[in-house]
């Protein structure tokens, strides 16, 4: 237990002491644009407690990173979800994982990263450690290619259904090796089974993503 708090205290402190990096400047001033959309989202400071904003912009930048890793730690998906290990990874670490694509869906619908707009959506990559866990939400790992990545990555977003269907087809049910940012989604630790387990509700492994995505290459067999 002593151990577990020590790597606690440790990972709390090296977030903060990365978000103050970031908040040495407004974090609207950072990263590159989008088609019109700034890195920093539209999180909205008139609606929501100020502090809370922030947090949001600061977020959006890092989903929206758009410079490609040139090393990467490679992990496992099993690496990812452990529980003790949920202090081990870092918002600018890049990684390289292996994983079979349990399915691919939508992306959230007019989120701040994307300045609400319909016309920019990420797409969600669920993947897991093998095919037999591909029906347990509980395990799945998240990764999502953000609009800037999408067109990076050869997707034609002109059409979002259809380039979601085209992508799905390609690697859905395939053993895929993705590369990107990890992102700790601290929305979405109720939901997770490392750090919210046994909950009945939960639909996802862990807070921590790959997101951006920023190269994948499909496998022919499992490696």
């Amino acid at each position: 237990m002593r151990r577990l708090t020590i790597c606690a205290i440790t990972f709390i402190t090296a977030l903060i002491c990365f978000a103050n990096h970031s908040t040495m400047q407004s974090p609207c001033s950072l990263g590159t644009p989008y088609r019109a959309c700034r890195a920093c989202g539209n999180a909205e400071t008139g609606t929501v407690i100020k502090t809370r904003s922030v947090k949001a912009q600061q977020e959006n930048v890092l989903k929206n990173r758009d410079a490609s890793p040139t090393t990467f730690k490679v992990v496992k998906v099993e690496d990812l979800r452990n529980p003790a290990r949920n202090y081990s990874f870092f918002p600018d670490m890049s990684v390289e994982v292996t994983a079979y694509v349990a399915r691919v869906v939508q992306g959230g619908v007019r989120e701040t990263c994307n300045c609400k707009r319909i016309d920019l959506r990420d797409v969600v990559i669920e993947v897991v450690a093998s095919p037999d866990e591909a029906t347990d939400l509980a395990k799945h790992v998240i990764l999502e290619i953000s609009p800037r990545w999408e067109r990076k990555l050869g997707l034609n977003d002109a059409d979002y259904n259809s380039m979601l269907s085209q992508f799905k087809n390609a690697i859905e049910g395939k053993w895929v090796t993705f590369r990107g940012w990890l992102f700790y989604d601290s929305v979405h630790v109720d939901g997770s089974e490392s750090t919210n387990p046994k909950n009945f509700g939960n639909w996802r492994a862990t807070p921590w993503e790959v997101h951006p995505v920023t190269y994948y290459k499909v496998l022919p067999r499992r490696p």
